[in-house]
């Protein structure tokens, strides 16, 4: 058994958070990664912001503030080097979920904390891979994705069909929603006229666009949504819309979505080649009118549907965090 310190000093959650409302994929990964590691018997505690201590699934989660600094056998931190000085460790890794191009190691010193520490870097796939540069002297580079957990792979999916001739967008806004909406009312809504878009933003809203405009075209805005909310939604409609993003290191909303049976429609920007299965889980056009047809044909076409719902109800046992546990016990505590 070893003792394992999760390191997030930049959010406020615990276990819990997983489950009472939106979550970003960050805080996500790192409740169900340290839960499948503390399942396999180790000792498992997670630093954050927040300001009082909690068990939870075999989880500790502890301010990250405590004074002196904690023992640990593997430190494990988000995204950079800046939180390893709170831990005294035997091996440390940057989990890396974000691009990290050498140009943010010189900016924010991180250089010379991981010159001293010479970190181990997991990384998620091909395409976050080639983000983060060769230059920076990690002592080991591994590619390991995320899985999708529960609700996605555990809930019913629902009736296949009918269904509501509905598109959503459920990730982070800023990553290409305006686009989206150009593409909806340029090229989709003229092709599919009964089909809405429901773009879950919280207060997000795409420029230029008035409420008229936005009614005109069957395009909704809409709160966030827990992930139980997300699941009741995904029972109900035809296909969720993501052209993807350079910064899209993974893409866990796109798993999630797939893992319901949810076809995705991409144009396969960052990662999204990577999560998208062309023609068996998703579609994948590049250009703007490409992902306009493929949407008009996932929204209107009933034997290509039930084809994709199929095939991404298929990768429901493919990846699973346990699996993930594994690996990074492979890696990391094998010796």
């Amino acid at each position: 058994m070893a003792k394992i310190i999760f390191l997030h000093s930049r959010s406020t959650f615990d276990g819990g958070s997983l489950w009472r409302g939106p979550l970003g994929g960050v805080e996500s990964a790192t409740i169900q990664l340290s839960e499948a590691l503390a399942a396999r018997g180790h000792a498992l505690t997670c630093m954050t912001a927040i300001d009082r201590p909690t068990d939870i699934n075999g989880v500790a989660w502890r301010p990250i503030d405590l004074g002196a600094p904690a023992q640990a056998d593997l430190a494990v931190a988000n995204n950079g080097a800046s939180d390893f000085h709170l831990v005294q460790a035997r091996r440390h890794v940057i989990w890396f979920h974000n691009r990290r191009l050498l140009d943010s190691y010189l900016r924010k010193g991180a250089i010379f904390r991981t010159l001293w520490l010479r970190p181990a870097a997991v990384l998620l796939g091909a395409y976050h891979d080639a983000q983060v540069s060769r230059l920076v002297p990690f002592s080991q580079r591994v590619t390991i994705p995320y899985a999708v957990g529960e609700p996605f792979t555990t809930a019913d999916p629902g009736d296949p069909l009918p269904r509501r001739p509905r598109a959503i967008h459920f990730s982070q806004p800023y990553r290409d929603a305006q686009n989206l909406v150009r593409i909806w009312v340029e090229h989709v809504q003229p092709a599919a006229p009964d089909a809405e878009f429901h773009i879950f933003g919280g207060d997000w809203r795409p420029e230029g666009f008035s409420d008229s405009d936005l009614a005109e075209n069957r395009i909704v805005l809409r709160d966030r949504l827990s992930k139980e909310g997300l699941v009741a939604e995904m029972r109900e409609v035809r296909v969720k819309l993501y052209r993807g993003h350079k910064d899209e290191t993974f893409c866990l909303a796109a798993a999630e979505s797939i893992a319901m049976g949810l076809p995705v429609v991409t144009a396969g920007i960052g990662a999204l080649k990577e999560r998208v299965r062309h023609g068996e889980t998703g579609l994948i056009g590049e250009s703007d009118n490409a992902f306009a047809d493929a949407t008009v044909r996932v929204l209107s076409d009933d034997a290509l549907w039930l084809k994709l719902h199929e095939g991404g109800l298929a990768t429901r046992g493919e990846n699973t965090w346990d699996a993930v546990a594994a690996k990074w016990e492979d890696a990391f505590l094998a010796t």
